[in-house]
């Protein structure tokens, strides 16, 4: 074997090795549902971040984020409603387990690194409960009662 094809051989096997970043790739596309007393809740304005960054979506809708190992947060805002953030955690995206058969340390590295390894819920549900009325404004009482004044 000479040596550029021993050096193929070895640029193929970096190269493919990583199964979860070949196979399902470093971003996700999820949907962010909010709902209020059981009720979808339309027209809510939601931020999605994590460590790649944020994206903003209009709930109920669809949103690409970077896959990563920390939890993405969600926070949604509507007029009349109190603001409300979950957390989703990440989980193992199943491919990476295909490093153990193919890729081994290199590809499990890789899909690591690359935030492959790690793939959040399909849909994300928000609750939210709509603003307590504001309280009436009290208004001043008319003064009873007598006044004194002393003399001079």
């Amino acid at each position: 074997m000479n040596l550029r094809a021993l050096g193929l051989s070895l640029f193929s096997l970096v190269s493919l090795s990583a199964c979860a970043t070949i196979v399902s790739g470093t971003s996700q596309n999820l949907s962010v549902q909010t709902v209020s007393n059981g009720a979808s809740l339309p027209s809510v304005n939601c931020a999605v971040k994590n460590s790649g960054g944020t994206e903003n979506v209009m709930a109920p809708g669809s949103v690409n984020v970077h896959r990563d190992s920390d939890a993405l947060n969600i926070q949604c805002a509507k007029p009349g409603y109190q603001a409300a953030s979950v957390d989703a955690p990440a989980s193992v995206e199943p491919w990476f387990v295909g490093n153990i058969l193919i890729g081994g340390l290199i590809g499990m590295m890789v899909d690591l690194t690359d935030g492959a390894a790690s793939k959040y819920p399909d849909t994300i549900t928000v609750p939210m409960q709509a603003a307590a009325p504001a309280a009436p404004v009290a208004s001043a009482a008319p003064a009873t009662g007598a006044v004194t004044v002393a003399a001079k």
